[in-house]
């Protein structure tokens, strides 16, 4: 099965207004409004690379039908993405996944486990004071509360 690659636009939350923000994100077209999501995101929450989406392209939103096994870490704050980083992030099996001026995205697979993953950003956000990290797939993005449990074996 081939697929394309393509950028899709989801909302990401919500303004003060109601009105909803949006993120761009990377994905491979398995056809049928049926995405691979390639880079995980910034902003949105629930979602990481390696998942497979569901998207409804008139409402901008997505379901997830299939989960790939990665967590999707989201930075927030004033800093630089070192190399340091970077390397330890890639030694846990996982990617650096994109950047902006106040916010970094990686994906690591939860075979590194939880502890490890956040004693490396535990870690980084003591030496960058103003930052913190997020979870973006552990939580259900409702609440931002209620664990997803996704990476339980059933």
């Amino acid at each position: 099965m081939s697929s394309a690659r393509t950028v899709i636009l989801i909302v990401a939350g919500h303004k003060r207004n109601g009105e909803p923000s949006f993120e761009e994100l990377l994905v491979d077209d398995l056809t049928g409004g049926r995405y691979h999501v390639v880079a995980a995101p910034g902003l949105a929450g629930g979602i990481a690379a390696g998942d497979v989406i569901a998207y409804d392209e008139g409402k901008r939103t997505f379901e997830v039908v299939e989960r790939g096994g990665n967590l999707c870490v989201q930075l927030y704050g004033p800093h630089q993405v070192t190399k340091e980083l970077v390397a330890e992030v890639n030694r846990l099996g996982g990617t650096f996944d994109g950047a902006t001026e106040l916010n970094s995205v990686y994906s690591i697979p939860v075979t590194a486990t939880f502890p490890v993953v956040e004693k490396l950003f535990r870690d980084f956000v003591t030496a960058w004071p103003g930052t913190d990290w997020y979870f973006g797939n552990v939580y259900d993005p409702a609440d931002d509360e209620t664990p997803l449990n996704w990476w339980v074996k059933q």
